[in-house]
Formats: structure tokens, C-alpha cells, sequence
């Protein structure tokens, strides 16, 4: 059997959707033009009140410090998020095995991460709640 061109296969021709071609519809190499499904994306993202977002600073820190935010550790941020708005957190320490986050739980966004063997004599200042989770 012949290999198809790699377009054909991720693309199928599918024919006119709602009025529009797969080429309509598909952003064009090269351009900055969003196609139909990244801009639902991109809304559907920031509507989502569930989902979980790290800073830029809370990236580089965990860059820094190599924590690896694998998705066990990924998951047990997301379900504190969800914790913590129920009781009313609005900056909060989440303690975990693996590192100590700060998060702005009305942004669902983890602002900074520390390695927890690495805490010390760390001060945590401006937060209203915290919840350590094994």
C-alpha cells in the first residue's frame, strides 16, 4: 500500500462544513490568522473556572529549582484549587511531597513553587489559608 501525503491523513477531505472548506478552516502556514478551532479553544480555556494555570514566574521557578511537576503532582494542585475555593482561600500555601506552591485561587493560578527539602527558614507572608497534602 502507498503512503499517502501526511495531510491527507491528518486532514481528511471532509468536504464543506457549515460553509467552509478544510482550507478555510485550517490556519495557513506562515500566517498569525487563528483558525475557527484555536480561538474556541483559547475561550474555551479561559471560561473553564476548573482548569489550573502557572505563572510565568511559578515556570521559570519551577525550572529553576527542578521540580517536576509530573501529572500526579499536576492533579493534587488542581484538586487543592478546588478545596480551597470551597473554603474560601484566596492566597493560599499548598504543601505538597514534592514542593510547597503559592496560588491565587481566585485565578486558579499556582504565582510560585519551592522545592519543599529546600524550605528552610522560607517566610510565607500574604496568605490566607494553607493545605498540606501527602
Amino acid at each position: 500500500m502507498a503512503m499517502n501525503n501526511i495531510n491527507d491523513i491528518l486532514f481528511p477531505k471532509t468536504g464543506k462544513v457549515q460553509g467552509e472548506t478544510k482550507s478555510e478552516n485550517v490556519k495557513a502556514k506562515g500566517t498569525n490568522e487563528k483558525s475557527d478551532f484555536e480561538k474556541a479553544l483559547e475561550q474555551a480555556n479561559s471560561d473553564d473556572q476548573g482548569s489550573l494555570k502557572f505563572s510565568s514566574h511559578a515556570m521559570k521557578r519551577l525550572n529553576d529549582r527542578s521540580i517536576n511537576m509530573d501529572s500526579d503532582e499536576f492533579l493534587k494542585l488542581r484538586d487543592a484549587l478546588g478545596k480551597l475555593k470551597n473554603k474560601g482561600g484566596k492566597d493560599s500555601l499548598v504543601l505538597t511531597s514534592k514542593g510547597a506552591y503559592i496560588m491565587d485561587v481566585a485565578n486558579n493560578t499556582v504565582v510560585t513553587a519551592m522545592d519543599k527539602n529546600k524550605l528552610g527558614e522560607n517566610v510565607f507572608t500574604k496568605i490566607d489559608s494553607t493545605l498540606i497534602l501527602d
